[in-house]
């Protein structure tokens, strides 16, 4: 029998046949891969209730251990930790205060680790640091896309996620750059419409604050061209 470490937990890699994880060196019991979530979420928001977990980082320590986890798809969740541990959980972000959650302890798991009760949620308030600026962030989403024919109009748009004091202005100018004859841009509403070419483009759609030049988002775009395979018809 070989053992196999893997990222959550152990596989066991041997002839036998399959069986509930229990005791896992019984003869007949193997782990299986099985994908699992953290078992911490920690919801980040500012002290007026905004999502904030884009641009945070959320380092989980146990005396020991110390894993930093950052969001890059979710506004609002960070997750992290192991199972059956107790973490001091601490938030940063620029141009915030740096927040200490003490003692947050994790669901437990089995000794497969997978879990065996449902994700904490824990609850993170950050509070704006001295001399902050009135336009903090700006983040798109999805920050990678592939554009391709079939939706209506073959028009796409990207969520934008601002932090910015009341008052501010939210305005944003949009621009691409790269193969620009595969898409069109609305420079106002930051709307791509997607062209069908012979050939397949690359690009980058940049949104950029109107009130403050220096924070600015982009988003990687490729750009399908047709025919892509033998059985694929040619643009229209």
């Amino acid at each position: 029998m070989n053992l196999r470490r893997v990222s959550h937990g152990i596989l066991l890699v041997a002839t036998i046949a399959l069986a509930a994880c229990g005791d896992l060196f019984a003869p007949n019991t193997v782990c299986t891969l099985q994908a699992s979530p953290p078992p911490i979420n920690v919801t980040i928001r500012d002290q007026a209730g905004n999502a904030e977990a884009l641009g945070s980082v959320a380092s989980f320590s146990n005396g020991t251990i110390q894993v930093d986890a950052r969001s890059s798809f979710d506004s609002l969740v960070i997750s992290g930790g192991t199972y059956s541990q107790t973490y001091d959980i601490s938030v940063r972000k620029p141009f915030y205060q740096d927040l200490v959650l003490h003692n947050v302890r994790s669901g437990d798991g089995d000794r497969c680790g997978h879990p065996l009760g449902p994700v904490l949620t824990v609850q993170a308030a950050l509070s704006l640091a001295a001399g902050a600026p009135p336009f903090r962030s700006l983040f798109l989403l999805p920050d990678r896309i592939t554009l391709d024919r079939g939706r209506p109009g073959n028009n796409y748009s990207f969520t934008t996620v601002i932090d910015a004091s009341p008052g501010v202005s939210r305005a944003l100018r949009w621009r691409f750059t790269g193969d620009t004859a595969s898409v069109g841009l609305d420079s106002v509403s930051g709307v791509l419409t997607y062209r069908c070419l012979k050939t397949s483009g690359y690009g980058t759609l940049t949104a950029t604050s109107v009130v403050d030049s220096s924070v600015a988002a982009s988003v990687a775009i490729a750009v399908q061209g047709h025919p892509a395979a033998t059985s694929d018809p040619p643009c229209s």
